[in-house]
């Protein structure tokens, strides 16, 4: 696993720190500041588009539409999803494929999630080869996923080549919100120093 991509589903600011003499120091950022109903930093992000199901039967479209990704005015990137009279879903997955990647630090963003059945927030990284190596032996970490159906536990998982799908490690990957996200920050940190050379994109919000 070397290249790593994150996705997240409604956040606060974003930011990547590398260690340099034992001390961190910021090296990419986005506190989603502009003005109300704009889009985010295009410098900064791309979008996934298309109705493909994601590999996860997912009903709804991915778009590029402000409808679906917008700037509040007070710092926050929202990501909405949103059923049409018609019945079609439509949302949107922000990432920074092409625009950022780094080998080593450490990720950290603030997330308000939403829950019910049929949402599917999520904040991961994707392996920046995906490409051309395709997955799983691209990598995936997911930092923060949240499955409307159980929205008290959040779920962290490793995949890559013999560990992917319910495979995927740690076996037991649920972590009850009451002190879970502590717990995942520690699970990944040790999984860092195992991965080691992971060079990882960012990827912003998605809800599905």
């Amino acid at each position: 696993m070397r290249l790593l991509n994150i996705l997240i589903a409604a956040s606060l600011p974003l930011t990547v720190a590398a260690a340099q003499d034992g001390n961190w120091k910021l090296i990419w950022g986005d506190d989603f500041d502009g003005p109300r109903g704009s889009a985010a930093d295009p410098a900064k992000w791309v979008y996934d588009t298309g109705a493909t199901g994601w590999g996860n039967h997912e009903l709804e479209e991915y778009t590029r539409d402000p409808a679906n990704a917008f700037l509040d005015g007070e710092g926050h990137l929202v990501i909405r999803a949103i059923r049409s009279e018609s019945g079609k879903y439509t949302s949107a997955p922000l990432k920074t494929l092409g625009r950022f990647s780094f080998q080593y630090g450490r990720v950290e963003a603030r997330i308000r999630i939403p829950f019910c059945h049929g949402l599917w927030p999520a904040f991961w990284m994707l392996g920046e080869n995906l490409r051309e190596a395709g997955w799983p032996t691209a990598g995936e970490m997911d930092v923060m996923e949240n499955i409307g159906k159980d929205p008290e536990r959040i779920h962290g998982t490793v995949h890559g080549p013999g560990y992917s799908g319910p495979k995927a490690l740690p076996p037991e990957r649920g972590f009850q919100t009451a002190g879970g996200l502590a717990t995942i920050s520690t699970y990944f940190e040790s999984i860092g120093r195992q991965v080691g050379s992971s060079s990882i994109w960012i990827t912003g919000l998605t809800r599905s």
